[in-house]
């Protein structure tokens, strides 16, 4: 197959004078036509404090000092609610100790009631405590993101746990 270029005409043969021509290329490629002023700066919330750990700056926030931003506040709400469906979770799995005063143990629940086994039967219990819009039929942001949240964040309570046990025997 012989490629060549020489079929293709040139800039030179094109012919300029109409614009009518490619009127259609502005508004199809450029559909805002107006020049756009860049955004301004959000004037961001001081936080409550600030110190340095190790090197990295430490920012402690509050509901009134949130970063601002667009979308920010969905994803707080989100933590939110991800954190009260951990608090909501966890006195299934810490029980106190009954050998040990103010101590906690980690006690999976039976098979059947284990709903943290998979992402499904932990929207479904999610859905039966009223963590979700009854009028909804969409789960998934259950299952996808809400279950992957407490479940990281049980696991680490759970490690934490277990590890100041072995340093207290």
């Amino acid at each position: 197959m012989d490629f060549s270029l020489a079929h293709l005409p040139t800039l030179s043969t094109f012919s300029y004078s109409d614009l009518r021509r490619f009127a259609g290329i502005f508004l199809t490629y450029n559909k805002n036509r107006y020049l756009v002023m860049p955004r301004r700066k959000t004037q961001q919330p001081e936080p409550l404090k600030r110190f340095k750990v190790d090197g990295v700056e430490v920012e402690v926030r509050d509901a009134d000092t949130w970063l601002i931003g667009r979308g920010l506040h969905k994803q707080k709400d989100w933590e939110l609610k991800a954190d009260r469906m951990l608090e909501s979770v966890f006195p299934d799995y810490f029980v106190p100790d009954p050998f040990s005063a103010g101590q906690l143990i980690w006690k999976e629940p039976p098979r059947g009631a284990n709903y943290m086994r998979t992402a499904s039967s932990f929207a479904i219990e999610m859905q039966l405590r009223g963590f979700s819009d009854p009028e909804v039929d969409d789960d998934s942001s259950l299952r996808k993101r809400s279950y992957q949240h407490v479940k990281k964040h049980i696991l680490a309570l759970k490690d934490a746990l277990e590890e100041e046990n072995r340093s207290s025997v």
